[in-house]
């Protein structure tokens, strides 16, 4: 059986918002962060219709910029076979960032 998903990672100075259409994943990746970045502040929203929308979270009082966060976030998700196919930086401010994520035909 294949499998496919759709992440993506909004950053911005002091904060990261992430959707995933993986649950799984989802709840792996942040309770990594959260140990990498225990003053960390994750704020979930879990769809209440699975087949509505993604998994939502907002993570701030990071410590660190949200760039190194989301970063981190995209280099998880590729590690586990995910690819990016969308990626846009405010290059004249550095203060916000968009990347587009995807998985596709990737057995269980």
């Amino acid at each position: 059986m294949s499998r496919s998903g759709f992440a993506a990672v909004n950053w911005y100075s002091t904060r990261v918002d992430w959707v995933c259409s993986d649950s799984t994943l989802f709840e792996s990746v942040l309770a990594e962060l959260t140990n990498i970045l225990p003053g960390c502040r994750v704020e979930k929203s879990v769809p209440k219709q699975t087949l509505v929308a993604p998994f939502k979270t907002t993570i701030d009082k990071l410590g660190v910029s949200g760039y190194y966060v989301a970063w981190w976030i995209m280099k998880h998700l590729c590690e586990k076979g995910w690819e990016p196919f969308d990626a846009r930086e405010v290059f004249d401010t550095a203060t916000s960032g968009h990347f587009s994520l995807r998985l596709v035909g990737r057995a269980d």
